[in-house]
């Protein structure tokens, strides 16, 4: 369904009017004027954000996976991560804000297949870098603030910081004051000046569904600051009109940094060719580093 949505939004890409040569091009491939203004409008239009995650135009970039993608994330949740699964009913709330669409899984009942992959994706985090808590962590790419919404459920950090467009950051940051989190702080990409040092940068989707201009910048000031990294990434169609670097290519730029990085394909999406791509603390070699 994701090739699908990503041949709509190439055509909604060549419909927008022309940019100024001396502009900056898009930051991501949700980075256009029509799913821009709709995230502006939900943050601050309270009928429509109350339905936001069931509207058409949210749902080309977000909340349009399907009920077999939730039944395998929910898969992955029993078989590897069953502490998530006892407190499953807990991290229903996600579900609670936007009107998601929701499907009856058996012996736990209804969910959005979004709130699944993102309580899945926390068990893998957990698993492939650590304990959480207390942690100083940075997320590329809001979404609409879930991600960061379940995992605040589940630990508790030292601090949290999204870097995302700005309009991605307005929606995100009104959805989790209805959530009850609070104390996030929001960057916009074009506003990194200065490095952050973090212990965990993560990211679903947002840093390789971002253009190379951007994730030059996030890479330079987020990524290679932070002790350990954890992405979840799918390969970008080039008529999307977006063109990202590979993971190889991510993972050659972290090695010259004396990170070991590895990638894994991503068991729970293998007909669309995810991956994660992570690494962490042990793996950073002082001596390799080129300066």
């Amino acid at each position: 369904m994701k090739h699908y949505l990503y041949f709509f939004l190439a055509l909604l890409a060549g419909c927008q009017p022309q940019r100024d040569k001396n502009k900056i091009p898009p930051a991501a491939v949700y980075d256009q004027s029509s799913i821009s203004a709709f995230y502006e409008q939900a943050a601050t239009d309270d009928q429509l954000f109350q339905g936001f995650k069931n509207h058409p135009v949210f749902n080309l970039v977000h909340e349009n996976a399907s009920y077999e993608q939730g039944a395998a994330s929910l898969n992955v949740i029993a078989e590897k991560f069953p502490g998530l699964l006892a407190i499953l009913d807990k991290l229903r709330s996600n579900d609670a804000i936007g009107s998601p669409r929701v499907y009856a899984y058996e012996k736990v009942g209804e969910f959005s297949p979004t709130t699944l992959h993102y309580v899945a994706l926390c068990g893998k985090i957990q698993e492939k870098i650590g304990d959480l808590e207390e942690r100083e962590v940075v997320q590329i790419g809001a979404g609409y603030g879930g991600l960061c919404n379940v995992l605040h459920q589940l630990h508790r950090f030292k601090s949290y910081t999204i870097v995302d467009t700005p309009a991605s950051l307005k929606l995100a940051e009104r959805y989790l004051a209805e959530s009850g989190v609070d104390g996030v702080r929001f960057i916009a990409i074009k506003d990194l000046k200065q490095e952050i040092h973090s212990d965990l940068v993560i990211s679903d989707g947002g840093f390789f569904e971002s253009s190379k201009v951007s994730q030059d910048i996030l890479f330079s000031k987020v990524a290679a600051h932070a002790d350990c990294g954890f992405f979840f990434g799918r390969p970008m169609p080039k008529h999307v009109g977006v063109v990202p670097y590979s993971p190889k290519e991510i993972k050659k730029k972290l090695s010259k940094k004396g990170i070991e990085a590895t990638i894994e394909s991503e068991e729970n999406f293998p007909s669309l060719s995810s991956f994660n791509l992570f690494w962490k603390k042990s793996s950073v070699s002082a001596e390799n580093i080129h300066q």
